[in-house]
């Protein structure tokens, strides 16, 4: 049985958990709440797109991820030494800046947006 507040995961460790694949079976707005952790990296740019078709009007998005920008400042002032490794294993990059646009551009209410140590947190609300 699939629950209204799920995760989508790489690693399903609760029973709440869905992966990607798992996620093109439900039907659109079937959720009242997704957290989405790490995994937009992961995937082509037009899967937040398919997630935000899951969400119910008046649900809520938490995403999770490491901010592109960051991670490019940090690079050219501080040597980050996880540069490489993130880099080459990431099919899409993100900043929470661009993801607040996205859900703005969408009509949807931004209710907290952050970014520590090249992690940004994000949370919106789908008005329409």
């Amino acid at each position: 049985m699939i629950e209204n507040n799920i995760r989508i995961t790489t690693n399903k460790e609760n029973h709440n958990d869905i992966t990607t694949s798992e996620l093109m079976n439900i039907p659109d707005s079937f959720f009242t709440q997704i957290y989405v952790d790490n995994v937009l990296g992961f995937e082509e740019k037009d899967f937040l797109n398919i997630v935000c078709s899951k969400l119910r009007i008046n649900g809520k998005i938490r995403i999770s991820g490491i901010d592109i920008l960051d991670v490019c400042v940090k690079i050219l002032h501080e040597n980050y030494p996880y540069s490489n490794e993130y880099l080459s294993k990431t099919k899409s990059f993100y900043t929470v800046t661009e993801l607040k646009n996205f859900f703005e551009e969408k009509g949807w209410k931004i209710e907290f947006m952050n970014v520590n140590n090249s992690v940004f947190n994000i949370e919106a609300t789908r008005k329409v």
